[in-house]
């Protein structure tokens, strides 16, 4: 079924990255809605719910890699602060979403960034074939 391999590929992707969220949350709540007379059933929905679970198994390995201390592990996963420390991302920040410079003004940070982004999407990834297609792009529109 769709539904449930949404729901496992959402809990796997939350696994790596938490800020998926915002993009998965608002996708499951339309998808609840348009498809509430099935979904909304008890049983449907557990199912949902333990697939969205088990998409997050990743995070049962942590503790048990943790106990062998590998080259360039990060933190003490054998631990509850450490696992904790690391399923919260507290060493960059809860759900932060650009790690820039700290001293500069956001607004400075967002074009800088949109900017670079830009710039090698244009030219550098797409072989400056991407520069045409965007004007092209943009003429048509």
């Amino acid at each position: 079924d769709l539904a449930r391999l949404g729901a496992f590929c959402i809990g796997l992707g939350l696994s790596n990255q938490h800020t998926l969220i915002f993009y998965a949350f608002p996708l499951v709540l339309c998808i609840l809605y348009t498809g509430r007379a099935r979904l909304f059933n008890p049983s449907t929905f557990l199912s949902l719910v333990m697939c969205g679970l088990l998409g997050l198994t990743p995070y049962i390995y942590l503790p048990i890699a943790g106990r062998e201390a590998a080259f360039g592990a990060w933190g003490e996963m054998d631990t509850v602060d450490g696992f904790l420390t690391h399923f919260l991302r507290k060493e960059y920040g809860t759900f932060r979403l650009y790690s820039g410079n700290e001293n500069s003004q956001m607004g400075d940070q967002l074009w800088q960034a949109l900017y670079l982004y830009v710039q090698n999407l244009t030219f550098e990834s797409t072989l400056y074939v991407g520069a045409a297609l965007v004007v092209l792009g943009v003429l048509r529109s």
